[in-house]
Order: C-alpha cells, then structure tokens, then sequence
C-alpha cells in the first residue's frame, strides 16, 4: 500500500469518524447518562489520535488529545456530562475537521501557527477536562498558515 493510498483511507475514515463523533454528541446531550455512547465516542477519538500519530499529524493529534483528555473525565465520572461539553467537542470536531481539509489540499499537514480560536478550544478542553469552569470558543477560522 503507497502513502497516498494510506492517506487517502486516514481522510475517509476520520470523515467518517466526524460523522460518527457529531451523532454521538447530539445523543449525550440529550442522554448525558448513556456510558455506551460516550464509550463509543472516546473510542471513535482514540482511533482517530493513534492514526495521527502514526502519520505524524502533530497538530490534529493534540485537537484529539485534548478532547480525549475530557472524554475521560467524563468517562471517570469525574466531570458531569453538559450541553456546554457536547458544544465544546462538537467545536473540537470541527477545528480537527478543518485540519483534515488543509490536510487533504496539501497531501500533509501544513506547518501552521495555532490560531486565537484554536489556542482557545485547547485551553477550554483542557479546563473541562479538570472539572475547571471555561468558555466554549467560537470556531469560524481556518488554519492559519505561518
């Protein structure tokens, strides 16, 4: 299998993977309480950051650490399960969305400066994720390239 093959199959499947994140967002937020579905999410998250750093996507592989550092916690019973989490995931899905489109552009990641928005999603993820109040960022920016 050629690397644009591999590359080809990460974009699909992190597609995919998206679709299934989104979905399964908009069930927690109306049943915060279903552990399979939150399971399932970790897991689509977990997938989705191991095949970034086996290609070396840093900057889309520390979007997916962060958000699976929250789903942890929540998996722990450590942070409560709010529609103010599912926004702030759902905002994760979307910045590791854009990062997959400059990706499937340039056939790599592109060598970017963090933008406002997204310095702010990780730092709002990471707050979450300590049971730390924090602010769901608005996302309307690409990456930036440097």
């Amino acid at each position: 299998m050629k690397l644009d093959d591999i590359l080809q199959d990460f974009l699909g499947e992190a597609e995919e993977r998206f679709q299934s994140m989104e979905s399964a967002l908009v069930t927690l937020e109306r049943h915060p309480e279903n552990a399979g579905v939150l399971e399932n999410l970790f897991r689509a998250l977990h997938s989705l950051k191991g095949a970034c750093g086996f290609l070396g996507f840093c900057r889309l592989a520390a979007l997916a650490h962060a958000g699976e550092n929250l789903l942890s916690s929540l998996r722990q019973g450590d942070v409560r399960m709010t529609a103010r989490h599912a926004a702030l995931l759902l905002g994760a899905v979307d910045a590791m969305r854009a990062v997959v489109a400059a990706i499937a552009a340039t056939g790599g990641e592109p060598q970017t400066v963090r933008d406002v928005a997204e310095k702010q999603l990780l730092a709002a993820l990471a707050a979450a994720a300590r049971g730390a109040g924090f602010d769901v960022p608005l996302r309307t920016a690409r990456p930036q390239t440097a």
